[in-house]
Protein backbone atom coordinates (compact mmCIF):
# COMPACT_ATOMS: atom_id res chain seq x y z
CA UNK A 1 0.00 0.00 0.00
CA UNK A 2 3.27 2.60 0.87
CA UNK A 3 4.63 1.40 -2.14
CA UNK A 4 1.85 2.32 -4.52
CA UNK A 5 1.48 5.89 -2.52
CA UNK A 6 4.83 6.63 -3.50
CA UNK A 7 4.40 5.87 -7.09
CA UNK A 8 1.26 7.79 -7.35
CA UNK A 9 2.56 10.92 -5.94
CA UNK A 10 5.71 10.27 -8.20
CA UNK A 11 2.88 10.44 -10.96
CA UNK A 12 0.64 13.58 -9.81
CA UNK A 13 4.43 15.64 -9.22
CA UNK A 14 6.21 14.58 -12.37
CA UNK A 15 2.65 16.04 -13.88
CA UNK A 16 2.42 19.18 -12.12
CA UNK A 17 5.49 20.37 -13.89
CA UNK A 18 3.95 20.02 -17.28
CA UNK A 19 0.62 21.19 -16.26
CA UNK A 20 1.80 24.83 -16.50
CA UNK A 21 2.38 24.89 -20.17
CA UNK A 22 0.75 25.04 -22.84
CA UNK A 23 -1.59 22.46 -24.61
CA UNK A 24 -0.05 20.50 -27.66
CA UNK A 25 -3.08 20.82 -29.64
CA UNK A 26 -6.74 22.17 -29.62
CA UNK A 27 -9.34 19.50 -30.75
CA UNK A 28 -8.07 19.75 -34.59
CA UNK A 29 -5.88 22.55 -34.97
CA UNK A 30 -1.79 22.33 -33.22
CA UNK A 31 -0.34 24.92 -31.15
CA UNK A 32 2.71 26.51 -30.93
CA UNK A 33 3.17 24.85 -27.15
CA UNK A 34 6.32 22.58 -26.59
CA UNK A 35 6.55 20.56 -23.67
CA UNK A 36 10.03 21.34 -21.51
CA UNK A 37 12.94 18.84 -22.08
CA UNK A 38 12.38 15.53 -21.25
CA UNK A 39 8.48 16.38 -21.02
CA UNK A 40 6.41 13.08 -22.33
CA UNK A 41 2.87 12.19 -23.39
CA UNK A 42 0.73 9.26 -23.45
CA UNK A 43 -2.59 9.58 -25.22
CA UNK A 44 -5.78 7.64 -26.77
CA UNK A 45 -8.29 9.31 -28.64
CA UNK A 46 -11.61 7.67 -29.33
CA UNK A 47 -13.57 9.01 -32.65
CA UNK A 48 -17.06 7.79 -33.97
CA UNK A 49 -17.53 3.82 -35.10
CA UNK A 50 -15.75 2.20 -32.20
CA UNK A 51 -12.44 4.36 -33.72
CA UNK A 52 -9.58 4.39 -31.67
CA UNK A 53 -5.85 6.33 -31.91
CA UNK A 54 -3.10 5.70 -29.28
CA UNK A 55 -0.07 7.83 -29.47
CA UNK A 56 2.96 8.58 -27.56
CA UNK A 57 5.61 11.51 -28.07
CA UNK A 58 8.74 13.76 -26.46
CA UNK A 59 9.90 17.00 -26.03
CA UNK A 60 14.37 18.09 -26.39
CA UNK A 61 15.71 21.01 -25.47
CA UNK A 62 12.19 23.10 -24.57
CA UNK A 63 11.91 23.40 -28.33
CA UNK A 64 11.42 20.35 -30.15
CA UNK A 65 8.44 17.58 -30.05
CA UNK A 66 8.01 14.64 -32.19
CA UNK A 67 5.14 12.16 -31.68
CA UNK A 68 4.13 8.77 -32.91
CA UNK A 69 0.95 7.09 -33.02
CA UNK A 70 -1.36 4.10 -34.17
CA UNK A 71 -5.24 3.24 -34.45
CA UNK A 72 -7.73 1.89 -36.24
CA UNK A 73 -11.80 1.70 -36.45
CA UNK A 74 -14.03 -1.05 -34.96
CA UNK A 75 -12.24 -1.87 -32.21
CA UNK A 76 -14.42 -0.67 -29.88
CA UNK A 77 -17.42 -3.26 -30.31
CA UNK A 78 -18.08 -6.10 -32.90
CA UNK A 79 -16.34 -7.68 -35.75
CA UNK A 80 -12.68 -6.79 -37.27
CA UNK A 81 -10.71 -4.47 -36.37
CA UNK A 82 -9.54 -2.15 -39.55
CA UNK A 83 -6.71 -1.03 -38.95
CA UNK A 84 -4.99 2.46 -40.31
CA UNK A 85 -2.90 1.34 -43.46
CA UNK A 86 -0.06 3.07 -41.94
CA UNK A 87 1.09 4.90 -38.26
CA UNK A 88 1.10 8.71 -37.70
CA UNK A 89 4.00 11.12 -37.08
CA UNK A 90 4.43 14.87 -35.56
CA UNK A 91 7.08 16.83 -35.45
CA UNK A 92 7.35 20.58 -34.23
CA UNK A 93 9.81 23.08 -34.28
CA UNK A 94 9.54 26.55 -31.61
CA UNK A 95 10.90 29.10 -34.04
CA UNK A 96 10.06 32.11 -31.73
CA UNK A 97 9.32 32.55 -28.12
CA UNK A 98 6.32 33.93 -26.48
CA UNK A 99 7.13 37.40 -24.99
CA UNK A 100 4.73 40.15 -24.26
CA UNK A 101 3.97 41.45 -27.85
CA UNK A 102 5.22 38.67 -29.82
CA UNK A 103 3.46 35.08 -29.92
CA UNK A 104 5.00 32.11 -29.67
CA UNK A 105 5.56 30.42 -33.16
CA UNK A 106 6.44 27.03 -34.75
CA UNK A 107 6.78 24.87 -37.53
CA UNK A 108 6.06 21.39 -38.35
CA UNK A 109 4.17 18.07 -39.54
CA UNK A 110 1.43 16.03 -38.79
CA UNK A 111 -0.24 13.53 -40.35
CA UNK A 112 -2.86 12.46 -38.10
CA UNK A 113 -6.16 12.61 -39.73
CA UNK A 114 -9.47 12.69 -37.72
CA UNK A 115 -12.29 10.32 -37.37
CA UNK A 116 -13.16 7.37 -40.15
CA UNK A 117 -10.44 6.69 -42.76
CA UNK A 118 -11.79 5.91 -46.00
CA UNK A 119 -9.73 3.45 -48.07
CA UNK A 120 -11.26 4.00 -51.58
CA UNK A 121 -10.15 8.04 -51.46
CA UNK A 122 -7.19 7.30 -49.26
CA UNK A 123 -7.66 9.82 -46.63
CA UNK A 124 -9.52 10.37 -42.77
CA UNK A 125 -13.21 12.06 -43.12
CA UNK A 126 -11.14 15.35 -41.74
CA UNK A 127 -7.69 15.54 -43.46
CA UNK A 128 -4.78 16.17 -41.57
CA UNK A 129 -2.58 19.85 -41.40
CA UNK A 130 0.36 17.75 -43.16
CA UNK A 131 3.15 20.90 -42.98
CA UNK A 132 2.09 24.19 -40.95
CA UNK A 133 3.14 27.05 -39.45
CA UNK A 134 1.31 28.23 -35.76
CA UNK A 135 1.41 31.17 -33.59
CA UNK A 136 0.06 30.68 -29.99
CA UNK A 137 -0.45 33.73 -27.58
CA UNK A 138 -1.69 33.84 -24.20
CA UNK A 139 -3.82 36.58 -22.35
CA UNK A 140 -3.80 37.02 -18.38
CA UNK A 141 -7.29 38.37 -18.11
CA UNK A 142 -9.75 37.17 -14.97
CA UNK A 143 -8.51 33.89 -16.09
CA UNK A 144 -5.73 32.71 -18.58
CA UNK A 145 -7.06 33.33 -22.49
CA UNK A 146 -4.96 31.90 -25.05
CA UNK A 147 -5.41 32.40 -29.13
CA UNK A 148 -4.02 30.60 -31.82
CA UNK A 149 -3.95 30.50 -35.52
CA UNK A 150 -2.01 29.43 -38.90
CA UNK A 151 -1.49 28.03 -41.79
CA UNK A 152 -1.40 24.97 -43.18
CA UNK A 153 -0.13 22.86 -46.31
CA UNK A 154 -1.00 20.06 -48.17
CA UNK A 155 1.72 18.76 -51.06
CA UNK A 156 -0.16 16.71 -53.18
CA UNK A 157 0.60 17.69 -56.80
CA UNK A 158 -2.29 14.91 -58.29
CA UNK A 159 -5.17 17.00 -56.48
CA UNK A 160 -7.01 19.65 -57.88
CA UNK A 161 -7.67 21.33 -54.49
CA UNK A 162 -6.15 23.93 -53.04
CA UNK A 163 -3.23 23.13 -50.93
CA UNK A 164 -3.10 25.71 -48.45
CA UNK A 165 -5.54 26.10 -45.40
CA UNK A 166 -5.81 28.17 -42.50
CA UNK A 167 -6.77 27.23 -38.82
CA UNK A 168 -7.51 29.23 -35.84
CA UNK A 169 -8.28 28.60 -32.14
CA UNK A 170 -9.15 29.22 -28.89
CA UNK A 171 -9.00 28.27 -24.80
CA UNK A 172 -10.35 29.77 -22.00
CA UNK A 173 -8.52 27.98 -18.96
CA UNK A 174 -9.93 28.43 -15.24
CA UNK A 175 -8.09 27.82 -12.50
CA UNK A 176 -5.44 25.35 -14.38
CA UNK A 177 -8.48 22.77 -14.05
CA UNK A 178 -10.85 23.46 -16.65
CA UNK A 179 -10.50 24.46 -20.03
CA UNK A 180 -13.36 25.67 -22.59
CA UNK A 181 -11.74 25.07 -25.91
CA UNK A 182 -12.72 25.48 -30.07
CA UNK A 183 -11.06 25.74 -33.53
CA UNK A 184 -12.02 26.29 -37.04
CA UNK A 185 -10.33 25.05 -40.02
CA UNK A 186 -11.34 26.88 -43.17
CA UNK A 187 -11.39 23.87 -45.30
CA UNK A 188 -9.87 25.75 -47.91
CA UNK A 189 -7.95 22.63 -49.12
CA UNK A 190 -11.10 19.92 -48.89
CA UNK A 191 -13.72 21.98 -51.43
CA UNK A 192 -14.17 19.88 -53.99
CA UNK A 193 -17.66 19.26 -55.65
CA UNK A 194 -17.61 15.26 -54.92
CA UNK A 195 -20.61 14.84 -52.95
CA UNK A 196 -19.29 13.13 -50.00
CA UNK A 197 -16.43 15.83 -48.20
CA UNK A 198 -16.05 19.61 -47.20
CA UNK A 199 -18.96 21.74 -48.59
CA UNK A 200 -17.31 24.78 -48.26
CA UNK A 201 -18.70 25.95 -44.78
CA UNK A 202 -15.21 24.88 -42.75
CA UNK A 203 -14.73 22.51 -40.07
CA UNK A 204 -15.93 24.00 -36.87
CA UNK A 205 -14.65 22.31 -33.22
CA UNK A 206 -15.68 23.04 -29.50
CA UNK A 207 -15.41 21.02 -26.38
CA UNK A 208 -13.79 21.11 -22.85
CA UNK A 209 -10.86 19.63 -20.99
CA UNK A 210 -10.62 18.84 -17.45
CA UNK A 211 -7.89 17.93 -15.32
CA UNK A 212 -8.89 16.12 -12.43
CA UNK A 213 -5.13 15.49 -11.16
CA UNK A 214 -1.96 17.76 -12.92
CA UNK A 215 -0.90 15.01 -15.03
CA UNK A 216 -4.38 13.60 -16.66
CA UNK A 217 -6.34 15.17 -18.82
CA UNK A 218 -9.77 14.11 -20.26
CA UNK A 219 -10.89 15.98 -22.85
CA UNK A 220 -14.29 15.67 -24.90
CA UNK A 221 -15.19 16.88 -28.38
CA UNK A 222 -18.22 17.96 -30.90
CA UNK A 223 -16.85 18.04 -34.16
CA UNK A 224 -17.64 19.57 -37.62
CA UNK A 225 -20.45 21.40 -35.89
CA UNK A 226 -21.16 23.01 -39.14
CA UNK A 227 -22.07 19.54 -40.98
CA UNK A 228 -19.38 20.42 -43.53
CA UNK A 229 -19.70 17.40 -46.01
CA UNK A 230 -22.67 15.34 -47.70
CA UNK A 231 -25.49 14.67 -45.42
CA UNK A 232 -25.71 11.64 -47.21
CA UNK A 233 -22.68 10.50 -45.82
CA UNK A 234 -20.66 10.67 -42.47
CA UNK A 235 -18.61 13.17 -43.44
CA UNK A 236 -21.61 15.67 -43.21
CA UNK A 237 -22.33 14.65 -39.67
CA UNK A 238 -21.59 15.83 -36.34
CA UNK A 239 -19.33 13.87 -34.29
CA UNK A 240 -18.42 13.19 -30.80
CA UNK A 241 -15.06 11.80 -29.52
CA UNK A 242 -13.23 11.89 -26.62
CA UNK A 243 -9.27 12.07 -25.35
CA UNK A 244 -7.16 10.93 -22.20
CA UNK A 245 -3.60 12.10 -21.94
CA UNK A 246 -1.11 11.66 -19.39
CA UNK A 247 2.06 13.92 -19.35
CA UNK A 248 4.73 13.70 -17.06
CA UNK A 249 8.47 15.07 -17.23
CA UNK A 250 11.73 12.66 -16.62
Amino acid sequence: MKVTIVILSVIIIAGTVWGSFQPLKLIETPTAGIPPHGGYLFGIRQDGQGRLTGYTGYGFSGRFFVSVGYGGGNILGKGEPDWNPYPFVEARFRIIDESILIPAVAIGFSSFGYDEYIRADNRHLRKPTNFYVVGSKAFQLIDLVCIHGGVCFEPNPDSTENPVDLMVGGEFVFNDMFEIIADYRAGLNDMEKDDQYGEGRGYLNSGFRVYPFPSIGISFYFSNLLENGSLQTDAGKISRSMEITYEGIF
